[in-house]
């Protein structure tokens, strides 16, 4: 991943615009004409909005720029007020899997990524543990049972441990 991430900047520039406005929004079809395609398009037109739709889709679907997004895209919490557990979820598993990396600026503005700790590691494995226990409590054992194990042989392996999966 660190790979893809690092060639995102190499990305064609009206890209890079597109998927910063898309951060910033959300909204496919506008980011998409914010960064400039389409100019002179009739942006009212549907047919216009339907393939500037599928063409932002395109963009977002490149492995590079899926990861880039994943890591960078803001956390919001539902208007119900409760967290997003299988967000939460998914980016434990990065991090506790070494997937995901941080963007870091220095102070000469290179910009570096760095993996996450294994302190980072095994705290997101601890997490991880703790939201499917209570999860096991309220739906189907037997999924949370086989993810719960992949979790503890995650974190014996960071460990250096070998861990009896059931």
């Amino acid at each position: 991943m660190a790979n893809r991430v690092t060639r995102y900047s190499q990305l064609a520039p009206k890209k890079r615009l597109f998927v910063d406005y898309y951060l910033k929004t959300g909204n496919v079809i506008d980011s998409y004409f914010a960064a400039g395609y389409k100019a002179g398009c009739n942006q009212n037109d549907q047919e216009e909005r339907i393939r500037a739709y599928r063409a932002g889709r395109n963009i977002l679907a490149l492995p590079m720029v899926r990861d880039y997004v994943a890591m960078n895209k803001p956390v919001e919490l539902p208007k119900t007020g409760e967290i997003d557990v299988e967000r939460i979820t998914d980016r434990m598993m990065l991090i506790l899997e070494g997937n995901i990396e941080q963007q870091v600026i220095g102070k000469n503005g290179n910009i570096t990524y760095v993996k996450p700790s294994f302190r980072d590691q095994i705290e997101a494995g601890k997490l991880l543990s703790a939201i499917l226990e209570k999860r096991e409590k309220k739906s189907d054992k037997r999924a949370s049972k086989a993810l719960t194990g992949k979790v503890a042989s995650l974190i014996g392996s960071a460990r250096g441990e070998v861990v009896d999966e059931q």
